[in-house]
């Protein structure tokens, strides 16, 4: 849903000023990405626009840069080349600064997958809430998932698991790396017994539309991702018409939407 929401402002943008998409899902692997893009170069594209937030193994793309085809990022990426994202370490304050707000004093973090510059900035974005706060950093509450429902389900039980064989109380406040995990540990949370918000307060990050859909509705940091799409194809189409860039750095913002899984607080 996080990439849909973006394909579908860059296919609208595109498609009212005449173009197609052509679209290839790489599915976070470096290897389908590198045949992606080469097809793609292979069909003489007009413009790519590569929005996977990046990696730690960005070195396969350092060619685009002096490809000669116009190219435009939706995230943060290695490569020196236009881009259009968000502050994913903003994103992960608000959301854990409202858990703390909301009375929590032991917050975990369901991260991403290791090596993502998403998922380090909004571990950092978590980190530096709890410290503003003046609460403790414990790396017993921060797992890995990997941005999908059953690994949002899965992260949540093994922490549960972990905490209970160190004899360390269950967390009242959970973030999530993202919407999905977080509409994934829903579900883990209840088959622990555990209410959500009474017992454990949960939020997310993305805003996906299935949010106000799960029971109870996902308190998450809204992204504005069709937004982003649609603001990458209208930069990377200046570029294909040669008209100047008017930002190299386009930063969108974010803001938190409070709902029923995060309110402790009558």
């Amino acid at each position: 849903p996080y990439f849909h929401q973006i394909a579908n402002g860059v296919e609208s943008e595109a498609s009212s000023a005449g173009y197609s998409v052509v679209l290839a899902d790489t599915d976070r692997s470096v290897d389908k990405e590198r045949r992606s893009i080469d097809a793609l170069l292979a069909r003489q594209v007009d413009g790519l626009i590569l929005a996977g937030s990046g990696d730690e193994q960005d070195g396969h793309l350092a060619h685009l840069e002096t490809s000669g085809v116009p190219i435009v990022v939706v995230g943060r990426y290695a490569i020196d080349v236009p881009s259009v994202s968000v502050d994913n370490r903003e994103a992960a304050r608000l959301g854990a600064d409202h858990l703390i707000e909301e009375g929590c004093g032991r917050i975990a973090f369901i991260g991403g997958p290791r090596g993502y510059a998403v998922s380090k900035d909004r571990k950092e974005g978590y980190e530096a809430a709890l410290k503003s706060r003046g609460l403790p950093v414990h790396e017993a509450y921060a797992v890995d998932g990997d941005f999908t429902p059953a690994g949002g389900y899965e992260a949540f039980h093994r922490l549960a698991t972990s905490l209970k064989n160190a004899s360390l109380p269950m967390p009242d406040g959970v973030l999530a790396a993202n919407d999905q995990m977080a509409i994934g540990l829903l579900k883990a949370a209840k088959e622990l017994a555990l209410r959500v918000p009474e017992d454990l307060a949960v939020a997310g990050i993305g805003d996906i539309p299935t949010a106000v859909y799960v029971d109870p509705p996902l308190t998450t940091v809204s992204l504005p991702l069709k937004a982003m799409g649609k603001v990458a194809a209208k930069s990377l189409l200046a570029l294909v018409k040669g008209e100047r860039f008017p930002e190299r750095r386009i930063l969108l913002d974010v803001h938190l939407m409070v709902r029923a899984s995060s309110r402790k607080r009558p």
